[in-house]
């Protein structure tokens, strides 16, 4: 039987901030009645494949306020810390595969933070 690996040593080393993971999703708050829901997600509905993150904001009492895809490479752009010339696909994880960057790595993952944060300001 395949397990599927944890996402969350992938999220936290990404986005430090965040709460609880529970799965491919994560929680942060932003204020007492405010919560971000950040989920591994792809703007292609494939699968265990991700490439960016969807981003909820959520009121405790009246539910969503706004939504976001953030695709990580337009955070990231294309800069590359591996040397493989077999791949110029974009970033991905593949869940099923593993639990970080499947084959293209990024040189540097902090603007995925950054964009997380410009993003969520607006909310805090």
């Amino acid at each position: 039987m395949n397990k599927t690996p944890s996402m969350e040593p992938f999220f936290r080393r990404i986005l430090p901030r965040l709460g609880e993971v529970f799965g491919s999703v994560g929680y942060i708050a932003l204020g007492p009645s405010l919560r971000a829901r950040v989920e591994l997600a792809n703007d292609s509905n494939c699968g265990g494949l991700y490439n960016g993150f969807r981003v909820e904001v959520i009121h405790r009492q009246n539910g969503l306020i706004d939504s976001v895809f953030i695709p990580w490479a337009d955070a990231l752009g294309a800069k590359r810390k591996d040397t493989r010339p077999d791949w110029v696909g974009p970033f991905e994880v593949k869940a099923n595969v593993s639990s970080d960057w499947y084959i293209a790595v990024p040189a540097d993952e902090k603007p995925l933070a950054a964009a997380l944060d410009r993003y969520l300001k607006i909310w805090s």
